[in-house]
This record gives structure tokens, sequence and C-alpha cells, in this order.
């Protein structure tokens, strides 16, 4: 009998999915994405299932396949934005630097990352919608500020010749960095120096808000 050949494997093929396969992964990000641009310029409670099938180009069944509801989309996308906002923020600043100029780079860089427009996004959807949502003010609470406070701290405390009052100079740097990248964001080209947070403006507030005596 002759013997049957045997077809030759394409691995290729095998690891390329079907369509059938994508269809759903697809549909489901495309819901993630008319969500995120619904809930950036509207309020939580505004956004429906409709609304959001429709920006996505499918059917309410399929956004209720993918998720339970609106609020569970507004949730999804909140948490995910929190996560990469927090993915911006400084770890640190070189060790080779003198402490004053390694306070200095560490406001710029959290100065850098809340001029990021994902910053923007997050902090008007805690403001707008945080009443309702105790969970975003938390997680923006826990993921955002209090890295930052405790990274502005260590790099304040550094300075200090002994003392107390790290922690309420480190609110005070973190508000004041906040203020000029929303003063940035809100008034462009207003000062060349605000979106840049450059050291001049990082050592203007370490006059007003350090004793000198304190600084190194």
């Amino acid at each position: 009998m002759a013997s049957v050949p045997i077809r030759q494997i394409d691995l290729a093929e095998m690891a390329a999915p079907t369509p059938l396969l994508t269809r759903p992964y697809r549909s489901r990000n495309a819901i993630l994405i008319a969500a995120r641009a619904l809930f950036r310029d509207r309020p939580a409670d505004s956004v429906s299932v409709e609304m959001i099938a429709a920006r996505a180009g499918v059917t309410r069944r399929t956004v209720y396949n993918q998720f339970a509801g609106a609020a569970e989309l507004y949730r999804a996308t909140r948490e995910a934005l929190v996560m990469e906002v927090a993915a911006l923020l400084p770890l640190g600043v070189a060790a080779d630097l003198p402490p004053r100029a390694a306070l200095r780079s560490y406001c710029c860089l959290v100065a850098q990352a809340f001029a990021d427009a994902r910053y923007a996004e997050l902090t008007t959807s805690v403001v707008r919608d945080g009443w309702a949502a105790p969970w975003l003010i938390d997680a923006w609470h826990r993921h955002i500020r209090l890295p930052v406070l405790r990274g502005l701290e260590a790099q304040h405390q550094a300075l200090r010749t002994g003392g107390d009052g790290s922690r309420q100079t480190a609110v005070n740097l973190l508000a004041a960095i906040e203020a000029v990248t929303v003063a940035a964001r809100l008034l462009p080209g207003l000062n060349a120096d605000i979106p840049d947070c450059t050291p001049e403006l990082v050592d203007a507030f370490l006059a007003r808000l350090c004793p000198p005596a304190a600084l190194a």
C-alpha cells in the first residue's frame, strides 16, 4: 500500500489565531478605548452602555458580553489610568548628586510626570467623580501622592541638619509642583519656565518653604 504523504506543519500557521478567536479581544479593546475617551470628557454617571457601544462600533449585547455595565468600564479605565500615571513617577535620582541637587532633580522629574496629559485626565476624574467613587481617591492617593510625598520627604530630609517638619515641607512642595503644572496646562506660554519646572523655579520653592539654615 502506498504511504500517505505527511503534511508539513507550518508553525507560523499554528501560532496565528483564527479570526473567530481574536474577535472578542478586538471588541474588548475597542470597548475600553471608547469608554476611556467618553469618561475623559464626561462625568461618570453621564456615560451609558449605549454611548460606549456606539462609539466602539459594537452592539449593546457585545458590551454586556464583556462587561457588567458602564460602572465596571469606568472602574477598569480609571484603574488602568492610575497605573499608567504611577509608572511615570520617578523612582529616585542619581546617587552621586549632592542633597540640594538631588531634591531639585527629583522635583523636576515629578513635575515632568505631572505635566503628562494622563495625569491631567486622572486628576479631572478625581475632582469630578471622586464624591461617587471613593475607591478612585484612595487609588490616586495610594499609588500617586503617597509615593511622591515619600520621595520628596526622603530627598528633603537629606538636606536638613536636624529637627522635624520634613513631611510638611514635602506636602508643600507637592502642592507647589501641582500648582505649577496646572498653571502651565491651563495657561500655556504664560511663563516659559513653568512647563519645565526649571531648577531656578525649584530653588524659589526651596527658598520659601525651607528655612535657609536647614539647607546644606
